[in-house]
């Protein structure tokens, strides 16, 4: 990318104002290097991607915690999972209210203090 940016006009390069990029760490040096006046953006399905992932992760962190062992669907946060990896636009409110209500009857699984 860089070999490519250098071969481009000075004046377009410094006329790029944003990029928008996935979350690789190699784009963003080669951004921060080629173009270091530029805002860096991330795609919002990048975004999203890192958000779902991170759920999951915390969702079977939490249960090993405080079940002791791998999540079951018969375990509430298990029951939750796909409604909570769904946009809130894409659930009904009752949906929505037993995803919630659920989980906190729980207690603090998924909370922090």
């Amino acid at each position: 990318m860089l070999a490519w940016l250098a071969t481009t006009p000075l004046q377009w390069r410094k006329s790029i104002k944003y990029v928008a990029i996935d979350m690789s760490a190699t784009y963003r040096a080669a951004v921060r290097a080629g173009l270091p006046h530029a805002t860096v953006v991330v795609d919002h399905f990048h975004v999203v991607q890192l958000a779902n992932k991170m759920l999951s992760k915390v969702r079977r962190r939490t249960t090993a915690e405080i079940r002791g062992r791998r999540g079951r669907a018969s375990d509430p946060e298990w029951k939750a999972r796909r409604r909570l990896l769904r946009n809130r636009e894409d659930l009904t409110d009752e949906h929505f209210a037993t995803m919630w209500n659920t989980l906190l009857g729980e207690g603090t699984i998924g909370q922090t203090s």
